[in-house]
C-alpha cells in the first residue's frame, strides 16, 4: 500500500512500501556521503588526496600487524608454558630425586688397612627405585657409600664418575630447575 513520509528530504514523495522507503534512505545517507567528500577533496591537491588514502591503507595494516604480534606473542607463550612442562616431565622421567641422570654408573674405592690394601672398587648403578651397588638398593649416595664401605661418608663426594670426576662436581653444579 502506497504511503508518504514526513522526512524533509522525502517531502512530496510516494513509496510503495517499507522496503523502497528504506533503500531511498541508504541511497540519500550515500549521496551525502560523497557530497561531502567531495567538498573536502576539492580543497586539497591531488597528491594529498592520494597521500591521506595511503596513509589509511598503512595505519588499517599496521593494527592488523600489531594484532596479528599480539597473537603470536601469546601463542609463544603458550607454547613456551607447554615446552618447560614436557621438559619437566622428561628430567622426572630421566633423572632421579638428586638431580643424577637413571642409569648412570659410579665408582668408588674404599681403602682399609689389612683388608684392603690397594683399595677395593665398588661400582653404584642409579635407578629408579635408587642407588644399587653389590645387588641392594640404597635411598641415598651417603647410604649407599656406608653399606659397602662400612664407614659413613659424604656419598657425594666419595662416589666418582669413570673419569674420576666427584658426583657433587659434575652433578650439583649442573642442577638447573625450573
Amino acid at each position: 500500500m502506497p504511503f508518504k513520509v514526513k522526512d524533509l528530504e522525502f517531502i512530496n514523495r510516494t513509496f510503495a512500501n517499507i522496503k523502497e522507503y528504506e533503500q531511498a534512505k541508504i541511497s540519500l545517507a550515500e549521496r551525502q556521503s560523497n557530497r561531502n567528500l567531495k567538498h573536502i577533496y576539492l580543497n586539497k591537491a591531488p597528491e594529498e588526496i592520494l597521500i591521506e588514502a595511503e596513509l589509511k591503507s598503512v595505519s588499517r595494516w599496521h593494527d592488523r600487524i600489531v594484532g596479528v604480534e599480539t597473537e603470536l606473542r601469546r601463542f609463544r607463550g603458550k607454547v613456551e608454558d607447554m615446552l618447560s612442562e614436557i621438559l619437566v616431565s622428561v628430567k622426572i622421567l630421566l633423572i632421579n630425586k638428586d638431580g643424577i641422570p637413571y642409569m648412570t654408573r659410579l665408582e668408588g674405592t674404599s681403602t682399609v688397612k689389612g683388608e684392603f690394601p690397594n683399595g677395593k672398587s665398588f661400582e653404584l648403578l642409579v635407578t629408579t627405585q635408587g642407588y644399587e651397588t653389590n645387588g641392594q638398593c640404597y635411598s641415598s649416595l651417603s647410604a649407599a657409600a656406608e653399606g659397602v664401605s662400612g664407614n659413613r661418608r659424604n656419598g657425594w663426594e666419595w662416589w666418582k664418575t669413570k673419569d674420576g670426576r666427584t658426583v657433587k662436581d659434575v652433578f650439583k653444579a649442573s642442577q638447573v630447575y625450573p
